[in-house]
């Protein structure tokens, strides 16, 4: 481990440690090795780690040797301004380098290519310290290492392999080719653009090239895209958009992307005309029209609808529908067959995702996790079926899925390189939908008034600090602390009484009679939500239609229920319950019958929550999951109103 001073002052390093965990470690430090000395100004200090193996070379005399065991090919090493053992994460560490799979890097862990056979040594690139491992560190398969004696420190800035002299320039277009792989795959070719997009941070470690003075005109089938990514994480951090380059790389496919890789060199120059995105009047409708256009600068045009927001939170993804509707699931329009896989098809040339120039995972990349989702704000809530414009220009790519790409990464929603403005659709005031009666249903999700820190063994799902917030595969299903039940109540209640509803149909309430720990009745839970939206509304506006005198033996830990307003709707007779088996892997139906304490007829209302269709058997429909059950659920249900 080699540490380098960049001021003009020696640093002394008493009380100072290098310490390393393994890749998939979750505690302290696996090994800890405490420094002394300083590191002389503008010089280097070498530290001498365990060996991995019998096939490395002799060190200079190093400075320090420590027994820190690192793996030479995954896992995580930093320096630490305590010799106490911690983790990468805690607030002693001074500089730390994530490396291979190592689930703790800054940002993005380094690439290390390398084995225990084959070594290699990870840089820090051009002094760069931009906290991305991946943006910050080359792999090289030699090592220079260099100790305070050495006679003259080099320059932080790496002096790369002079590029070929007599290499002839291979147009961009020739390395895409003209179809969905490059023709040149393995060759080392020297090629020359304007960067177009660049990515220091996030992970993709890169850079997209068009040919210089291209685009402005649209691209058919079967032509050669002008643009292509190249995979150098020192081109990110030292290139700018528009500046003019030439790429010496191996021409190479990554999931689906041409790319130029193999540790592209990448010099500034100048004279290149500038490119013109191209205008897409709407969206290349089949994958060889796409792959025209792959890794160049378009500007879509026309409205796009967000109609799949569920990767957002994960990847910072939304998935975008060319026109003014969201695409429909096929068979929710039409039946199942062939008419169903042409409906998928079509939809298919309508879809493509907005990413966000990273590959970050917000659930489980450390920066991401401290790092503010894409695009998503209260004043932009990203919601399906809301439509966004494209506000500048975007990259056509490649990575797992065909994508629209900013052209930098998008940190939070006023990032610069957001490209789109969206909409906030979300309605503040309850529709007016006439009549004396007004009905409606809501998910509660999950309020159970039994906590799972009380139930023995029940472990926790925790928020980004680690706070235990919700219950993990225990028999309560709700919140895990009385702080995380008063969140969740809280929004409840604020979002019921804002209804003007005189009959609310509930799901996922607490059964408590269901819970084997507990002696509480099964309208417990339910109870205690009407006591606390009175409490809030400040007079008796909710009162709840009380459990059937016969319920179901083996039934689920939630259930279905109603709340009504007492001072407009009574009850007529108590509720009822649908005891078919059909609901035995489900929540069996209730029903009560009300009537407007002043005028009108008598209804009945019946609250259902059929089985989910994320889990059981699939019955190849294309219709999800359970797809029987919930045919035999609705079959019985429709009796069972008739008959009653």
């Amino acid at each position: 481990m080699e540490l380098y001073n960049p001021t003009a002052t020696a640093v002394d390093l008493a009380g100072t440690s290098v310490q390393y965990r393994s890749a998939t470690g979750t505690g302290p430090a696996n090994g800890v090795g405490a420094l002394a000395g300083s590191v002389p100004a503008g010089g280097y200090f070498l530290v001498q780690l365990g060996s991995n193996g019998s096939t490395g070379a002799a060190l200079p005399n190093p400075d320090a040797t420590v027994t820190v065991n690192p793996s030479g090919t995954t896992g995580t090493i930093w320096l630490a301004s305590t010799t106490v053992a911690g983790t990468p994460d805690a607030d002693t560490v001074i500089d730390k380098l994530g490396y291979g799979t190592s689930n703790a890097p800054e940002g993005t862990a380094a690439p290390y290519p390398g084995s225990n056979t084959t070594p290699g040594s990870l840089n820090r690139t051009g002094g760069a310290d931009t906290d991305d491992n991946a943006a910050d560190f080359t792999f090289s398969s030699t090592a220079t290492p260099q100790n305070s004696g050495s006679a003259t420190p080099p320059s932080p800035t790496p002096t790369p392999t002079p590029t070929p002299t007599a290499a002839p320039i291979t147009p961009i277009a020739a390395i895409q080719g003209a179809g969905a792989s490059t023709p040149l795959a393995g060759q080392r070719v020297v090629t020359e653009g304007v960067v177009t997009a660049t990515y220091p941070t996030g992970g993709f470690a890169g850079i997209y090239v068009q040919t210089a003075g291209t685009g402005g005109a649209p691209k058919a089938a079967g032509t050669a895209s002008d643009g292509i990514f190249v995979y150098s994480s020192w081109a990110a951090a030292n290139t700018r958009i528009g500046d003019c380059v030439t790429v010496t790389g191996t021409a190479a496919e990554y999931n689906g992307l041409t790319q130029l890789s193999g540790n592209p060199y990448v010099t500034v120059t100048t004279g290149c005309v500038p490119v013109t995105p191209t205008r897409l009047a709407t969206l290349p409708a089949t994958d060889a029209e796409k792959e025209a256009y792959e890794g160049m600068l378009v500007l879509p045009e026309g409205p796009y609808t967000i109609t799949n927001n569920y990767a957002m939170n994960q990847y910072g993804q939304l998935g975008l529908a060319v026109g003014t509707e969201p695409l429909y699931q096929a068979t929710d329009v039409v039946l199942p067959g062939a008419d169903a896989a042409a409906y998928e098809a079509a939809n298919l040339t309508k879809y493509i995702t907005l990413d966000d120039g990273s590959s970050w995972n917000y659930l489980t990349n450390t920066a991401a996790k401290n790092s503010p989702l894409p695009y998503l704000s209260a004043g932009t809530p990203m919601r399906t079926a809301s439509q966004v414009t494209f506000t500048r220009p975007v990259i056509l790519d490649h990575r797992f899925q065909r994508n629209y790409q900013p052209t930098g990464h998008v940190v939070g929603a006023d990032s610069a390189f957001v490209p789109v403005a969206s909409e906030n659709d979300r309605e503040s005031t309850v529709a007016a939908v006439g009549g004396n009666v007004q009905l409606a249903s809501f998910n509660v999700l999950n309020y159970f008034t039994d906590l799972g820190r009380d139930e023995p063994g029940c472990a926790a799902y925790t928020d980004r600090m680690g706070t235990p917030v919700s219950t993990n595969n225990c028999e309560v299903r709700g919140a895990y602390t009385p702080e995380a039940f008063a969140a969740q109540q809280a929004k409840l209640v604020s979002a019921i009484n804002g209804t003007d509803a005189e009959v609310v149909a509930l799901m996922e309430v607490e059964n408590a009679a269901g819970i084997s720990w507990i002696d509480h009745p099964r309208d417990h839970a339910l109870a205690h939500l009407v006591d606390e939206l009175n409490a809030a509304a400040g007079r008796t506006r909710w009162a709840y239609a009380p459990s059937p005198v016969v319920t179901p033996f083996t039934e689920d830990v939630i259930r279905t229920a109603f709340i009504y307003d007492p001072a407009k709707v009574q009850l007529l007779g108590a509720s009822q319950i649908d005891l078919a088996d059909a609901f035995a892997n489900a929540r069996y139906p209730l029903a009560q019958k009300f009537k407007a304490t002043k005028t009108g007829n008598p209804l009945v209302v019946v609250a259902n929550h059929f089985k989910s269709k994320s889990s059981g058997d699939d019955d190849g429909t294309g219709q999800g999951l359970s797809n029987p059950s919930r045919v035999a659920q609705a079959t019985q249900l429709a009796a069972w109103v008739a008959e009653m």
